[in-house]
């Protein structure tokens, strides 16, 4: 308490110095005894100047770190390879920033952290990664056809480690200046290589789903946890989609998970295969069916849309808006984290992710039963099954918002604030009436 009334009193000194010298400050003070103070304003009108500096942390701003081809030889960082965005302003360094560069020697393939610190208008600090990225290569496939890289979908490349490494690219646009372009994840033929690796970043306990074209045991994974499809209990409300760990065997090819980051390794999955060669091939890709809903990954980009001048848009695609639900790994448009939300008009989902899919109806209470009802859910409740134990995604301790003040319909789906139409919703994590 002391400690906590000392950093109040030096606050509240510090405002008053701006208004009045240090000395006549301290006289304008007055401690109660009883944790309060009184604060004593001087006369006449007071003009407080406030020097406001925008973080660098804050999501308007965006940074790039050029990478650099591995050459076997340590490498020499440059600070003008570090780029700093406001928006789609491009900041200068030493007046807007500065630059610490990596530590230690910048000689292997990988990631190492570069600190660029806030200076004039911002303030704070934000640490961006400066990658090595190895030296492209050219092999061959099962059937002899030479295979190379291919942008923003993966990379044949060699490091220190020798022989081949095949990437996976997930791009993702980071910066106003080269937006990326989003490329289907073609391997049609079998590929042999000595290392994959997955360049996509994964924050810590945030829940994604995951589609990728090769086959490893699972003990030779880390990073997180993938788990497979079950199906839909409609026995619940709202609806549960049930998902359960994959802890012995193999993560299969071409079958989508939902993955769990355990956010180490710098937030990346590591393929630990050691002398064993693994085979990437994007064909063969198999749906996860349980009754009449399907989870399903894509190596594409697909777009969901009404409208027909869209480069995107095909008649299936716009056939399946309505039955079709996205994973809200993020809370935005009224979806929750770790639901399964209806896609809408112009809903798109990336390449190496999943979907969910009714392919016939709504189930009847019950798990994945077959009778139809009248109307899909607009969102589901995704939770991981093991044994007796249900864990929900939905990071609230009430995945309806328990002593929040949201309102939500029995389906899951949050609304803006208390809802006009009559009916029964959750509020505070309980059923209630709307007269």
């Amino acid at each position: 308490m002391k400690q906590n009334k000392n950093i109040l009193r030096a606050a509240l000194l510090l405002l008053l110095v701006i208004a009045a010298p240090e000395a006549r400050a301290q006289q304008l003070i007055t401690d109660n005894g009883d944790g309060t103070y009184t604060i004593t304003m001087p006369a006449g009108n007071v003009t407080v100047t406030a020097d406001v500096k925008k973080l660098l942390a804050h999501k308007d701003i965006m940074t790039k770190v050029e990478t650099q081809e591995w050459t076997g030889n340590v490498l020499t960082f440059d600070a003008n390879n570090v780029k700093v965005w406001d928006g789609t302003t491009q900041l200068t360094e030493t007046t807007d920033y500065t630059v610490a560069a990596p530590t230690g020697t910048l000689q292997d393939t990988g990631d190492y952290p570069v600190t660029i610190t806030g200076a004039g208008k911002y303030a704070g600090e934000v640490v961006a990664m400066f990658t090595i990225k190895g030296k492209p290569l050219v092999i061959q496939d099962n059937e002899g056809h030479d295979v190379q890289s291919v942008d923003n979908a993966y990379t044949i490349t060699t490091d220190q480690r020798g022989g081949a490494t095949l990437t996976l690219v997930t791009p993702e646009p980071t910066t106003p200046e080269t937006p990326p372009t989003i490329v289907t994840v073609d391997i049609p033929t079998p590929v042999v290589v000595d290392h994959v690796d997955l360049d996509r970043i994964f924050e810590a306990g945030k829940a994604c789903t995951l589609y990728l074209p090769f086959s490893i045991g699972v003990d030779k994974l880390a990073g997180g946890t993938f788990n497979t499809f079950v199906g839909v209990n409609t026995a619940v409300t709202p609806w549960e989609v049930q998902y359960s760990p994959v802890t012995t065997g193999e993560i299969a090819a071409n079958t989508p998970y939902i993955f769990i980051p355990d956010g180490s390794n710098g937030g990346k999955i590591v393929v630990n295969n050691g002398e064993e060669k693994v085979t990437v091939c994007t064909a063969n890709q198999h749906t996860t069916e349980n009754g009449q809903w399907d989870f399903i990954g894509t190596y594409e980009r697909i777009m969901w849309t009404h409208n027909t001048s869209d480069p995107e848009y095909t008649a299936a695609r716009e056939a399946e808006i309505g039955s079709i639900y996205g994973f809200a790994a993020e809370e935005k448009s009224g979806a929750t984290v770790g639901q399964f939300v209806k896609v809408t008009n112009n809903v798109w989902i990336n390449p190496m992710r999943a979907y969910l899919k009714n392919s016939g109806g709504v189930a009847a209470p019950g798990l994945n039963g077959e009778a139809p009802t009248t109307e899909l859910p607009e969102a589901m409740k995704v939770v991981i099954v093991e044994g007796s134990e249900t864990t929900s995604l939905t990071p609230n301790p009430s995945p309806w918002g328990e002593g929040s003040g949201y309102w939500y319909t029995l389906e899951g789906q949050k609304l803006n604030g208390k809802p006009a139409k009559k009916g029964l919703y959750i509020h505070n994590g309980r059923k209630e009436v709307v007269k």
